[in-house]
């Protein structure tokens, strides 16, 4: 199970992953922060499909879950703070170049090689805690790394203002996007699968289709897969115009294609634009100027006690964001 740096132990609960199913473990909190580090106290925790795979069989890692959270630092003189996910060198060539998402020895909190912060106390570095502004709620703040994901999209596709643009998907991700993108752009709409999405679309001003009654007529400028769903990269290729844009952002990080779909893509001359993290500053800022909608985007909210409920399989949990919600530590922690 792979440790955060050496601290001394609480009997604080932590939701652990030992390679068979997520369970609470006592003992795993930590009761002060490692050599150069800061003490996080998480208060409310999101599960994505990101922290699923990570708990699922197959996967690789090993040690506390949770990559995202709103807590405060140990004196709480910060405010409110979100984690953002990758602990980074600062000294390698990527680094050094501005391409530290890259790091050649990132880890990621809770996903990789790093304990996670679904934990009653963490011990993180300094550089992974980020300012929640004024005005922002903690459970608006959870979204700002897919905020942050789809202003990176509308960012490197460089799109004008009249050009077509479809998002494919039915979660936070998708949903958001849509949102980001018509903010500059009346013709976005969303294809998904899911009844009900059609009216939280109609609530934002975004057009909403059903996937499967959408025409594959290949006239949109930019469509962007938010699922990972391979079926979904196939519904892009058949989407995109001739030298238009697919954007990558599969919650989970990861993506299936067919050879047929990306055929369609090669005959289209279409750009692949892969968008797997976004600044999470940039998420956040976004957010204070009161856009976009997070309201919606919350399926549960359960406490630590009952938080391996969020690991197990249910379609209506998957479709959209449940969060934890974290007790304060013991006063003697």
């Amino acid at each position: 199970m792979p440790r955060s740096p050496a601290t001394a132990r609480s009997a604080g609960l932590a939701l652990c992953f030992d390679g068979r199913e997520p369970g609470l473990h006592p003992a795993m909190a930590p009761t002060r922060a490692a050599p150069g580090e800061v003490l996080f106290r998480p208060s409310v925790v999101l599960i994505d499909a990101r922290d699923r795979a990570a708990a699922a069989p197959g996967s690789a890692f090993r040690g506390v879950l949770g990559h995202r959270a709103v807590g405060t630092l140990d004196g709480g003189a910060a405010g409110l703070v979100l984690t953002a996910p990758h602990i980074v060198c600062a000294v390698c060539d990527l680094c050094r170049s501005g391409l530290s998402a890259h790091c050649r020895l990132r880890r990621t909190l809770g996903l990789a090689g790093r304990d996670g912060v679904l934990s009653q106390t963490v011990s993180l570095p300094p550089t992974v805690a980020r300012s929640v502004p004024a005005g922002v709620s903690p459970e608006a703040a959870l979204f700002a790394p897919d905020i942050g994901r789809a202003i990176l999209v509308a960012r490197r596709a460089a799109l004008a203002s009249r050009a077509f643009v479809t998002v494919v998907g039915d979660g936070p991700l998708a949903l958001i996007t849509a949102q980001v993108l018509a903010r500059e752009n009346a013709h976005v709409r969303v294809l998904g699968r899911i009844p009900g999405r059609e009216e939280l679309c109609e609530r934002w001003g975004v057009k909403h289709r059903p996937v499967d009654e959408a025409g594959r007529r290949g006239d949109q400028d930019l469509v962007i897969v938010c699922s990972d769903d391979p079926c979904d990269f196939e519904v892009a290729s058949a989407q995109v115009r001739p030298r238009g844009v697919i954007a990558i952002t599969p919650p989970a990080g990861s993506i299936e294609a067919t050879p047929e779909a990306l055929a369609a893509c090669v005959r289209r001359e279409a750009t692949l634009l892969p968008a797997d993290w976004g600044d999470i500053d940039e998420g956040l800022a976004l957010l204070a100027s009161g856009s976009p909608d997070t309201s919606r985007l919350i399926s549960e909210r359960l406490s630590l006690a009952n938080a391996p409920r969020a690991f197990q399989p249910n379609p209506d949990r998957a479709a959209l964001a449940t969060l934890i919600d974290l007790p304060a530590p013991h006063p003697d922690a």
